[in-house]
């Protein structure tokens, strides 16, 4: 490991934050410090002499992009944000009326906007573009992007086995298509240093059951064995569990549905376990690292949990694809198996996984 502007860095992240190629696609592992990179890949590139009006990066949430505003001070790019919220910056900047697209929430509207004022794009001088989670951008995202926009240069960090968001567009295969043209340079992320060996291990044979093309070969890079347990929807066995550390902030109780959610909830209420829940996408990056702070469970849907960890995360009504005698799982089982996998990835040390519906037995001990 080496040292770069007072930050250790691993010989891998540094060949990627140096990466001297015009088009590099980053393939990254769960738990690989992915964001460290990509502010550090700024702070290089800006250090070669690219001026910082001109780098522009995407992130998925407003979170994301506040986290590395914040992380990249004093340097200020160009723009840091949302794609939707950069389409809609472009449209306002040329004096185009954008409120029926925000209003009627079909945000994917800004880029035929875009196409019909081609002038948005006229006189762009986009140096370098980097994206975040690329897995979960969609092909009229990616067609704005290396389309529309033209940046000179570019850098995309993605991960197939994360991509969760299919429901709402999301499709990974855009990243695997580009990362395979000629004029890309691909590098891997495969270090991981937030998961344990038993929560490593299971989330391996998880993402495995997605299909051959899904593998988990990150690098552990913690000494430490961790435990994952499976017992049965028993939410006052689950309790008890929770009950034996009062550090009520270690955990998440994570749920596949809503309805799982406000269950696991109301229980956990009627047992005196502080408890809280929220989704991300309603709280500033502030009132986030807050809510985090408090020493209550965090019960939450597994798609928001997404970018999260804690020590112990707890798992209720996840679903993995069944073995089918060599013949492919269905694209639900992929998607339901990729969401497992990432909830899985959250835990650090400790991972409950609940298995089944709850029975009338009650067991005394989950040793």
């Amino acid at each position: 490991m080496k040292k770069m502007d007072n930050i250790i860095l691993t010989e891998q992240q540094k060949k990627i934050i140096q990466a001297p190629e015009k088009y590099v696609c980053v393939r990254a592992s769960a738990g690989n410090s992915k964001t460290l990179c990509l502010i550090e890949r700024i702070k290089w590139l800006v250090s070669i002499g690219i001026k910082p009006d001109e780098i522009i990066a995407i992130t998925f949430t407003r979170n994301g992009a506040q986290e590395i505003l914040q992380r990249l001070l004093p340097i200020q790019i160009g723009f840091c944000g949302t794609i939707h919220a950069y389409a809609n910056y472009l449209l306002i900047s040329n004096g185009i009326d954008t409120k029926d697209s925000i209003s009627e929430e079909e945000f994917d509207k800004l880029f035929e906007q875009i196409k019909e004022n081609p002038q948005c794009c006229e006189n762009l001088k986009i140096s370098h573009l980097l994206l975040d989670e690329a897995q979960d951008s969609n092909q009229n995202q990616f067609d704005f992007i290396f389309d529309l926009l033209k940046p000179d240069n570019w850098t995309i960090f993605g991960d197939e086995k994360q991509s969760i968001f299919g429901f709402n567009g999301a499709n990974p295969k855009a990243l695997t298509n580009i990362s395979k043209e000629l004029y890309v340079t691909n590098y891997q992320m495969t270090e991981n240093f937030r998961n344990s060996k038993e929560i490593h291990n299971f989330a391996s044979y998880i993402i495995s059951k997605a299909g051959r093309e899904y593998i988990d070969n990150s690098k552990l890079m913690r000494n430490y064995n961790g435990k994952k347990i499976t017992i049965p929807y028993d939410l006052d066995l689950l309790s008890e569990i929770i009950k034996g550390n009062d550090n009520f902030k270690d955990w998440f109780v994570l749920t596949r549905t809503n309805k799982q959610l406000s269950t696991v909830y109301q229980f956990l209420q009627i047992k005196k376990i502080p408890c809280t829940t929220f989704r991300q996408g309603d709280l500033s990056l502030e009132d986030l690292n807050k809510k985090m702070e408090e020493n209550t469970v965090k019960v939450l849907t597994l798609h928001s949990s997404k970018g999260l960890q804690n020590k112990n995360v707890a798992i209720i009504g996840a679903t993995i694809a069944k073995d089918h005698d060599g013949f492919k799982p269905s694209q639900y089982e992929i998607d339901e198996t990729r969401l497992a996998y990432v909830g899985v990835t959250r835990a650090e040390d400790l991972l409950i996984w609940v298995k089944g519906r709850e029975k009338k037995k009650k067991l005394s001990s989950w040793e």
